[in-house]
């Protein structure tokens, strides 16, 4: 027998154990769930089959050990000789939203990894699946003709959960983006896979890709590519503003509809120069225009930067905006942004600077002691105040652990790092200052010291408890 099998062990869910749809009242029975019909009288008891149960190694870039099998008629599953290790467990099934596995008592959508050792058995398992909603609709111009190709956005206000996710000194509140679509030659669109919540609709018309696809010509989408759309962005009921706009709610497994009428405003074109951190044209890099209080990709309006360091974005509305441009140069990574106001007459002669400010180095390194992950991670710095301009910093962890934040301005920052599913930032520290209390200040050009963080995996495993 090869040392290979001798780590194998077996996974069990006995039969009274399944996996459920969820329960609108979460009650329970022998074991089960009863899931209630929506006008409130009471279902049938109901287990899923076919659903998809993995359990895929932890921590593994590449060709992870991965485990997997379907439900059957009952809702049971098993998995057997599995080698011992850290994985991440779930199940899925169509119409439903993916569930983590989490240990008893968990808080809702708390996720962890699960570690088994050599000839254990886990008997302990529940998943409970919620259904996805969905929101669909019909976009339209200002005559009543469907209009191809507008991309829809779902957003959401971030939870105090996610804000306190960024320290005491946290961000200023903005909607992010949690899914989109587009709309068919119909006019029509279908989101779906949505969790249970409060949401914001955005439509714009942009010409942006999304995922590599586009729905219109290719005529018609290098028009708008080139020259802008004649549509203003407008967000659900067909409004401009978003202290204007209402908001739609689902429930789980509820399908709402949202309808949109775009109409046409006046367009400017935003145009300028980047240079570079060597002083020359920054022919490499890539300008993005953001509104200030809204992450997201569905709508941005970006250009690319040509030869002579000049960019030019059409189609732009009126409205506050962050301006910001990128560039990757020999593994270094340089930014800027500044805030711009558009009004209706066109902007022609903005510079973007980058390569001035701070360079920050840093190590990142284990609480073990041990090396890090195999994927590489990242550190990013986000201002601390929304209306600050000078840009953020990005750095890609190398293999030994060490980063280094170019072009940084002056200013206040909070640090967030991410090195792989399951770990999490323990401790960062500048010298003596504790950088996710207090974040990072950049003053004079300058930071003294350098930036230490101490990532761990032991905050999230579970234990799966049995006989061998």
């Amino acid at each position: 027998m090869s040392s290979q099998s001798s780590l194998l062990l077996r996974l069990v869910l006995p039969k009274y154990l399944r996996i459920l749809p969820a329960s609108l009242t979460n009650r329970k029975a022998t074991g089960e769930l009863q899931r209630q019909r929506a006008r409130g009288k009471r279902g049938r008891r109901r287990t899923l089959r076919s659903a998809r149960v993995a359990l895929v190694e932890a921590n593994q870039r590449t060709h992870p050990l991965v485990y997997a099998t379907t439900t059957d008629n009952e809702g049971h599953f098993e998995i057997k000789q599995i080698e011992a290790g850290r994985y991440e467990f779930f199940a899925s099934h169509t119409g439903y939203l993916e569930q983590q596995y989490k240990s008893k008592g968990a808080a809702e959508g708390e996720g962890a990894m699960l570690s088994l050792t050599s000839g254990q058995t886990v008997d302990d398992v529940m998943f409970r699946l919620v259904r996805a909603g969905v929101i669909f609709g019909k976009v339209v111009d200002d005559t009543g003709e469907p209009m191809m190709g507008v991309n829809v956005s779902i957003l959401h206000t971030p939870s105090e959960e996610e804000l306190e996710e960024a320290g005491p000194r946290r961000r200023k509140v903005e909607l992010t983006m949690v899914s989109g679509g587009s709309t068919d030659e119909r006019g029509e669109y279908r989101i779906f896979n949505l969790k249970p919540g409060e949401y914001y609709l955005k439509a714009t018309e942009t010409g942006e890709r999304w995922a590599g696809v586009t729905t219109m010509s290719g005529g018609d989408w290098q028009l708008i590519l080139e020259l802008g759309s004649s549509f203003a962005p407008i967000y659900y009921p067909g409004v401009l503003q978003l202290d204007q706009a209402q908001t739609i709610t689902i429930s789980a497994g509820e399908e709402a509809q949202a309808d949109f009428s775009m109409r046409k405003t006046k367009m400017v074109e935003v145009a300028g120069r980047v240079i570079g951190p060597d002083g020359g044209p920054a022919s490499r890099a890539y300008v993005r225009l953001s509104q200030t209080s809204v992450d997201d990709w569905g709508g941005e309006l970006s250009a690319s930067v040509d030869n002579s360091g000049e960019f030019s974005i059409r189609g732009v509305p009126p409205g506050s905006y962050f301006i910001s441009a990128q560039m990757h140069e020999k593994d270094k990574h340089y930014s800027t942004r500044q805030k711009l106001e558009v009004g209706e007459a066109k902007i022609d002669s903005l510079m973007l600077s980058l390569g001035g400010g701070a360079t920050i180095h840093g190590r990142m390194r284990t609480a073990s002691g041990g090396p890090l992950p195999s994927r590489r991670g990242n550190a990013a710095l986000q201002p601390v105040k929304e209306d600050e301009s000078g840009g953020f910093g990005w750095a890609e962890i190398n293999k030994d652990g060490t980063f280094e934040f170019n072009g940084v301005a002056d200013g206040g920052y909070t640090l967030r790092a991410y090195v792989e599913q399951g770990w999490f930032v323990k401790s960062a520290h500048l010298g003596s200052e504790d950088v996710l209390q207090n974040g990072v200040q950049v003053e004079g050009g300058a930071l003294k010291g350098s930036l230490d963080i101490v990532v761990s995996d032991e905050g999230a495993q579970i234990a799966g408890e049995g006989t061998a």
